[in-house]
């Protein structure tokens, strides 16, 4: 495997890949176009997962299976990128069970749609159990109450509809409308 061209923080390779790296990593294995670097491919592809991994979490907090995605949109070398996701978790930049209670902590939506939010970023139904079970946090009756003022003005109906959609149960909706209605 060669380097057909270096351009700025990009390789491109003959395999037809490209690779962003960094500074450091050019200098570090003194990276030349038309070089051979079969032996070191591995080793560089991780360092480049590993800075560009490190990259994305200072821009924002994800999940792991988030990063791995992410990483996979810029690197071909799965073994290269585990080996990125296990250092930063490692390192202690992510902890889907410390996403997750925060997540929940500071969400808007109800328990459901929280949970479904969280699944869909990749967090395991047995993590997502765990953080519920801790119950901390805002209350969902104090997160409805803040929703239905914000809806107040719609008919029963369309807040009804509306805080399903958010994730709250029917008879919590139900119990909560009804009292905020009484004190109108």
């Amino acid at each position: 495997m060669k380097i057909n061209k270096i351009v700025r923080n990009k390789i491109f390779l003959s395999n037809e890949e490209i690779m962003d790296i960094n500074l450091d990593i050019k200098t570090k294995y003194d990276l030349k176009e038309d070089m051979d670097i079969e032996s070191l491919y591995d080793e560089i592809s991780y360092e480049a997962s590993l800075a560009k991994a490190l990259y994305y979490l200072s821009l924002r907090d994800r999940t792991e299976e988030e990063l791995r995605i992410k990483l996979g949109g810029k690197f071909r070398n799965a073994s290269s990128i585990d080996r990125a996701v296990k250092k930063v978790r490692e390192m202690g930049y992510i902890n889907d069970h410390d996403y997750a209670f925060s997540y929940i902590k500071n969400s808007r939506f109800g328990e459901k749609r929280a949970e479904f939010e969280l699944m869909k970023r990749g967090i395991s139904k047995k993590i997502i159990s765990e953080v519920l079970a801790l119950g901390e946090g805002v209350s969902d009756y104090d997160k409805l109450k803040k929703a239905i003022k914000k809806v107040m003005h719609k008919t029963d109906k369309q807040i009804i509809q509306y805080l399903i959609r958010q994730g709250f149960e029917l008879e919590d909706i139900l119990y909560v409308l009804r009292h905020a209605k009484e004190e109108r």
